[in-house]
């Protein structure tokens, strides 16, 4: 007899019981069915909670993909997805598209304003420990985040804490006017606090969860860092003192859990082989399908998972269906364990976009050419028409009847497998988002250092010391003589007067002393001085110590596609950047690396002409940021983040003509209907019923 997990159990009864009952018909005009008993068993209520989720898991990639700019539709597209694909809003009605149920979001919402109400956190073990205050927070983090998700799909939707356990209750407040809302603005301010009283607890564990030879994910990575979701509802609204507080929250997630990039999992392409399939992905399946625990150096942080049948629960096959992919089960062994198998379907719905793909070419990727292993007697080089090797993710499919099609492999594992579910969050993602939040907060080229080389605790990474920056040659008067004159510095010294007694003036270069040879040498001075305030940048912690060495390509010049990695040993550890994980060995020597700070940030914003002129800062930062909205297509596409992306930045330059030009050449053109459409951000969202 096999042994089941209790989380197994737990699951099983509710598929059957508990999620099926509580609060199905919010927000629709049918609601005589309506009625919520809250459960005694917190646990079992807690699990309850969670498996909620699994009806809104899909609709996170699915409405933060096609309303981007990444995938495209296709001639086989629905009605239903092109709709939304479209912004059309008269034909993407909540309720009549099984994407847009604004219901199954109350349903979590309502499960959680149950749980809250009625979980006694008081009680305590014989060691005083409280029973349930780890379920506790997470449902409070859960809530929060499935009101952002609200927020971001609706605009302005209706906000409550309490439990609605009757129709009268619900009715009452549907369509009570005054009814409280939550909106980017004040979402902070309704969830913030609660959220901060609970920030600090650990999470809840009980190990892995499904039959104990057939796992389908360990517990922990159905958890919601509180300090990420903080930090998400605090960028949103996205002022400079928001985005500071953002920075707080991930940068605490980052140190507390030693959530370094990992070295283990980039892509990589041969120049040698552009005609054929040059793009290849190290461990990106293994890293992004793991249901192992989570480590220091795994990637995966937040996810849903699905089930594989419905008698263990929902199963989500959305996304495998609309990227081309039809999942079937089958029964791999004797102990009728199923796996899932994804086969290629050529009537596919959605497309990775001509704008993906242009935006793919238009990187840079560096390798090193020679024999030697040693960097000083390789040559670097910028492999010509290869672009980002992150395309690895998609591939290109041929059927024996000579159909083919490109196919996107992330999230959607060809061959046989356990289970899929949306990744949530990972830590790709929440750099990319660190980054974002210390960049506005006035930190480019810490936010920058985050893309190119990482950030580590390494006294070789960044420059703390005045002494460390260049001064321009400035005249000097005597500081003892109140009547002397200004004179040139060199000819006070020549007199023998003491040091100490002409003034040292501040940089007026912000520029770093070449010879102080640090990675980072494009922070500025103003910024690393302001940074000994900042706690999010204190980098000298064990979380940031980094990998011990870093990896490099070298492709073999006397081969055509030899590629030989190999680890250079960095005294003390080393970051590693996130645009490497695609554009290949980033040189470290950085006015020597084609993606180094001042051209990168010149060619984002035509405006700049000296990075280092704190006249032009606003400019520098809204440069960098567009290096991070890049960033993000590169690293997340496909992943369900990116119309939110391109939303949130935005909103907060009060510009929607970014996001709708973005939009509108998905498909390698301009789409006027679109962008017209796009221009206004009221068509970004979707109309709640009853309101």
């Amino acid at each position: 007899m096999k042994r089941r997990s209790i989380i197994h159990i737990l699951l099983f009864a509710m598929g059957l019981s508990f999620c099926t009952s509580s609060c199905e018909d919010m927000l629709t005009a049918d609601l005589d069915r309506h009625q919520d008993t809250p459960a005694q068993d917190t646990l079992y209520t807690y699990w309850g909670v969670l498996k909620s989720l699994q009806g809104i898991s899909e609709r996170y990639v699915i409405l933060g993909e096609c309303r981007g700019d990444l995938v495209s539709g296709t001639e086989y597209i629905s009605d239903s997805i092109n709709s939304i694909c479209d912004f059309d809003r008269e034909k993407a009605v909540d309720g009549s598209n099984r994407y847009l149920r604004a219901r199954d979001y109350y349903h979590v919402i309502n499960s959680c304003n149950s749980y809250l109400a009625y979980a006694d956190t008081n009680r305590v073990t014989g060691t005083n420990n409280k029973y349930m205050i780890k379920e506790y927070a997470q449902v409070e983090a859960i809530r929060a985040w499935v009101y952002l998700q609200l927020v971001q799909v609706y605009g302005e939707v209706p906000f409550y804490t309490r439990p609605l356990l009757t129709t009268a209750d619900i009715d009452a407040f549907i369509h009570n006017p005054s009814s409280p809302t939550a909106s980017r603005n004040n979402l902070p301010d309704l969830l913030g606090p609660k959220l901060e009283m609970v920030k600090d607890v650990p999470l809840p564990n009980y190990d892995t969860y499904g039959i104990e030879s057939d796992p389908i994910c360990h517990s922990l990575l159905c958890t919601f860092p509180v300090n990420l979701v903080l930090g998400d509802i605090y960028l949103l609204r996205g002022t400079k003192a928001d985005c500071t507080k953002a920075a707080e929250y991930y940068y605490e997630y980052l140190e507390e859990n030693m959530a370094t990039p990992s070295r283990s999992y980039y892509c990589y392409g041969y120049q040698s082989m552009i005609t054929n399939t040059p793009y290849y992905s190290m461990n990106g399946e293994y890293y992004f399908t793991s249901t192992n625990k989570p480590t220091s150096l795994s990637e995966l942080i937040t996810v849903i998972p699905t089930n594989k049948n419905k008698l263990t629960g929902s199963v989500q096959r959305g996304v495998n269906s609309l990227f081309g992919y039809t999942p079937t089960i089958s029964v791999a062994d004797t102990s009728n364990n199923a796996t899932i198998i994804l086969t290629p379907n050529y009537e596919k719905e959605l497309d990775p976009s001509a704008g993906y793909f242009n935006l793919c070419k238009s990187q840079q990727y560096e390798e090193y050419i020679g024999e030697s292993d040693k960097l000083d007697q390789l040559s670097p080089k910028v492999a010509e028409g290869l672009g980002d090797a992150r395309q690895a993710w998609i591939e290109e499919w041929n059927s024996s009847a000579g159909q083919q099609g490109k196919f996107i492999t992330k999230q959607n594992p060809y061959g046989a497998f356990n289970t899929v579910y949306p990744y949530i969050y990972r830590k790709g993602s929440v750099w990319l988002r660190f980054a974002e939040a210390i960049n506005r907060a006035g930190f480019p080229g810490y936010a920058f250092a985050i893309l190119k080389d990482g950030v580590c605790n390494n006294a070789r990474w960044f420059a703390t010391q005045p002494s460390q920056f260049e001064f321009t040659e400035y005249q000097y008067f005597d500081k003892a003589d109140k009547d002397s004159v200004i004179r040139d510095r060199q000819e006070l010294l020549d007199e023998g007067l003491e040091i100490d007694s002409i003034p040292v003036l501040e940089s007026a270069t912000n520029r770093q002393n070449p010879a102080n040879q640090v990675i980072c040498n494009y922070i500025s001075y103003d910024e690393a001085m302001r940074a000994k305030d900042a706690g999010f940048l204190y980098f000298n912690r064990s979380s940031f110590y980094g990998e011990p060495d870093r990896r490099i390509h070298i492709r073999r010049s006397n081969t055509s596609t030899g590629f030989n990695i190999t680890y250079k040993t960095v005294e003390g550890g080393c970051g590693i950047g996130i645009h490497s994980r695609g554009c290949g060995s980033l040189r470290v020597d950085e006015p020597n690396s084609v993606f180094n700070f001042e051209d990168a940030v010149k060619k984002a914003n035509p405006n700049v002409t000296d990075p280092y002129d704190l006249a032009q800062q606003e400019d520098v930062i809204e440069a960098v940021e567009n290096l991070i909205v890049d960033e993000f297509a590169l690293e997340t596409a496909f992943e369900g983040n990116r119309f939110f992306d391109l939303m949130r930045v935005s909103l907060r330059r009060n510009d929607p003509m970014f996001l709708a030009k973005k939009v509108a050449n998905r498909k390698g053109y301009e789409d006027a209907t679109l962008l017209n459409r796009l221009s206004d951000p009221a068509n970004w969202y979707f109309k709640l019923p009853n309101r």
